[in-house]
């Protein structure tokens, strides 16, 4: 079988850009999907976007021959490792304001890398959340925004086949039980984000983080935040494993873990913010002493100061004994000082 020759048109890829976006951006300027590109080159991967996450030396190099982009930069555009796989993001997230950008400077709609994760709920440029809904049939996961039209990738809708209108609306400002994205949240959120995406990758956190010792400790102590809230909130979760990690793990069922990836983004906000207050460095937290406030009773209920031991009170009889255990242990390790008052 002889090999494909080299493609005549190829889009550079973007600073911070996704492996899926750019195989995406690539195969519009030839009216195809990403899909019929990998199987062009002779490498006939089904799921393009596996790829962000999957490292394939064999697709590297075929993409690499056929578009004359090196295997190196080919591979910085993955966001994680394999292990990371179950953050990662099933439909499509985006910063208005970004796109906007994209759209002024005369490019096309392209994905940052950050946005393919569940890790990442805030644009650390705009400072402010990523939305999930199309804003013209208000549906998720549909692909909108990012349609291949007239050779690029355009911010429209799939559904109703029109173009999307970025307009300047406010995008929310109060995450669940009453977190208000404000300076102090948005910073520990960001710094949050920021980390985990290094540890997504094997690589050890900037910040310094209660109970983290190697990379795998950040996401771990965000996963068990996470079954903290979605168990007091009693959410019920519908969320299906990518296939092809299922595949490579016989026993998938053991590894499983739910992810900020396979909540609603808000509610990954929420989420992600009580993560960040209680686990940042308290040399941090303990200046914002009673500066932020939430509303766990509900929306127009009596508003209190966040702390650790508001938390707890929150959280559900049957999981807080175990909460409390979970803090404590972080309490105890050598990274931070201090306790929780029984």
């Amino acid at each position: 079988m002889n090999k494909p020759g080299r493609l005549p048109i190829v889009p550079d890829p973007f600073r911070g850009e996704a492996l899926s976006s750019w195989l995406t951006r690539l195969a519009a300027r030839y009216d195809l999907r990403a899909n019929d590109i990998l199987h062009h080159v002779g490498v006939g991967q089904s799921a393009y976007r596996d790829l962000d996450w999957l490292t394939v030396p064999h697709v590297d190099r075929a993409l690499a021959q056929a578009t004359g982009i090196s295997t190196s930069r080919i591979a910085g555009m993955r966001y994680g490792v394999e292990d990371g796989w179950l953050w990662d993001r099933p439909g499509r997230a985006w910063c208005r304001a970004c796109l906007q950008a994209d759209l002024l400077t005369g490019e096309e709609s392209w994905e940052r890398r950050s946005w393919r994760s569940g890790a990442t709920v805030l644009c650390s440029q705009h400072r402010q959340l990523l939305e999930e809904t199309c804003p013209v049939c208000h549906q998720i996961g549909t692909g909108c925004l990012f349609r291949a039209y007239r050779g690029r990738i355009r911010s429209r809708c799939i559904v109703r086949d029109r173009p999307v209108a970025l307009r300047n609306d406010e995008t929310p400002s109060v995450l669940p039980l009453g977190l208000r994205l404000a300076g102090i949240t948005v910073k520990a959120i960001d710094a949050l984000q920021r980390d985990l995406h290094r540890s997504l990758r094997g690589h050890m956190p900037h910040g310094r983080w209660c109970g983290v010792t190697q990379p795998r400790d950040l996401p771990v102590l965000v996963e068990d935040f996470l079954r903290m809230v979605v168990l007091t909130l009693g959410l019920q979760l519908q969320v299906a494993p990518p296939l092809r990690w299922m595949l490579r793990h016989p026993d998938w069922q053991d590894l499983f873990v739910f992810t900020p990836a396979m909540l609603p983004l808000e509610v990954a906000a929420g989420v992600l913010a009580i993560a960040a207050l209680i686990l940042a460095d308290p040399g941090w937290t303990g200046a914002l002493a009673g500066q932020i406030d939430w509303a766990p009773a509900g929306k127009g209920k009596k508003r209190e100061a966040f702390s650790p031991e508001s938390f707890l009170q929150w959280l559900h009889p049957g999981i807080a004994d175990w909460g409390r255990c979970r803090l404590e242990a972080l309490v105890m390790s050598n990274r931070i000082k201090g306790t929780f008052s029984h």
